[in-house]
């Protein structure tokens, strides 16, 4: 190309192409959000036996994960663009399938197809941000995209309990929905452009600079650019960093998963809905706030931050357990609290794991690989938590806190600045 493109995407006022690629991410983590409370809280409805409850809560996350993985992966091959397209097929199929189920088997098999689908979107997703975002926007972008998720999973707990009379009325809700959340995900897509850094490591320059043309940059001297690196890529290990955010994944995704969506139908079905509804209601919150403050201070504090309020706050959540039946009120609130520091765990996760990737042809795979190792622990903990008392089930929500919270430590001591840094600068990939 003419000029230095990454100069350029660096340094890009705000327009309407970063606008279609927020949209268009934001509404596919809404999606991912809708569909997996859903496939929870179905554990409710009739066709689902109380024996047939571990088997669809084990089986959902486990076709998410093979999803994230196999698509994660071929969107370093083909574009994430194509991914986008592909993975809301599925998951369109997948979803009004489960709304139409009428036994177990039917409903089993829509669920993993739409995990599958919205699995998938989820690495070219922080991928296409990260690569897209102008410095100064990038971890602001990704934190308030990624969170849409948690306001999809607040969604599909209230339509469930606005519709709690009736199953027939819950999946009319639900259908309703979906047909707005799928046409409009349509409309946003329609004009969603492919990465620029990913068009150029394939030597697509003309589509590279086509779109870049629609970009202009402005003045933003307080980042550091392509211009100025000063490659940090001595200075940090590729395997210390995926081993210090799969440490973060397993404590932040395991102790959210089992603590929103599974301890209410393992201990309190009764008001599953409404601890999922609190749950993820509390994430969203924090994910505005998070969005704000992940650019105002150092990314390494953001996240001692997070992981050390995380474990604290869980704590409290251990002794509200002992009072569940005198005061229910009491667990809402710490478990309210707790959720707030696991968005922004779940913060420091997903702006760290594509800025940390080496190379652009292989972010989105290192993004799912990191995915592979924390889901797969979640997915066993799952069946490994179904014979615990609640007291112990979340002690162990405790451990996994502080495995997250001394991570976190590692990482301020050997790990590197990432805030307000060119993904060049960062990996000290090549300009070629």
């Amino acid at each position: 190309m003419s000029h230095d493109y990454r100069k350029t995407l660096d340094k890009a006022s705000w327009s309407s192409i970063h606008w279609t690629v927020f949209l268009s991410t934001a509404l596919g983590f809404f999606a991912w959000g809708f569909i997996y409370s859903l496939s929870v809280l179905v554990t409710t409805w009739p066709i689902v036996s109380e024996e047939e409850v571990p088997l669809l809560l084990t089986l959902s996350p486990v076709f998410f994960l093979v999803g994230n993985f196999i698509f994660g992966s071929l969107a370093d091959r083909i574009g994430r663009r194509p991914i986008f397209i592909l993975t809301l097929s599925i998951y369109t199929v997948g979803v009004v399938g489960i709304i139409l189920s009428q036994n177990f088997y039917s409903l089993l098999f829509f669920v993993a197809m739409a995990q599958f689908g919205v699995g998938g979107e989820e690495p070219p997703a922080l991928a296409s941000l990260a690569e897209f975002t102008p410095i100064k926007h990038r971890g602001k972008a990704i934190v308030l995209s990624s969170n849409f998720y948690n306001i999809g999973a607040a969604a599909a707990a209230g339509l469930i309990l606005i519709g709690f009379s009736s199953i027939d009325f819950q999946r009319t809700l639900l259908g309703l929905a979906s047909v707005i959340l799928i046409g409009t995900i349509i409309f946003t897509r329609r004009k969603l452009p492919e990465s620029i850094r990913w068009l150029a490591k394939k030597g697509r320059l003309k589509e590279a600079e086509n779109l870049l043309n629609m970009m202009k940059e402005e003045d933003a001297d307080d980042v550091q650019t392509t211009k100025e690196i000063v490659s940090l890529r001595l200075k940090y290990s590729l395997r210390f960093a995926f081993v210090v955010l799969v440490l973060l994944g397993i404590s932040q995704l395991t102790t959210y998963g089992l603590l929103a969506f599974v301890i209410g139908p393992y201990y309190y079905s009764s008001i599953a809905p409404q601890i999922t509804l609190v749950a993820n209601a509390g994430a969203s919150l924090a994910g505005l706030v998070g969005a704000y403050v992940i650019e105002k201070m150092s990314r390494k504090i953001f996240s001692l931050f997070s992981y050390l309020g995380g474990f604290l706050t869980v704590v409290l959540v251990l002794l509200a357990v002992d009072l569940m039946a005198s005061s229910i009120v009491v667990f809402f609130i710490f478990l309210f609290l707790n959720m707030i520091f696991s968005e922004l765990g779940w913060a420091t996760r997903v702006v760290l794991e594509p800025e940390l990737a080496k190379e652009t042809n292989m972010r989105s795979t290192f993004v799912s690989l990191v995915r592979v190792v924390a889901w797969s622990f979640y997915i066993a903990s799952i069946y490994l938590t179904s014979s615990l008392a609640p007291s112990n089930f979340v002690a162990l929500n405790v451990v996994l806190w502080g495995v997250g919270a001394l991570a976190t430590f590692g990482w301020f001591f050997k790990g590197v600045e990432t805030g307000r840094k060119s993904l060049e600068a960062i990996t000290g990939e090549s300009h070629s």
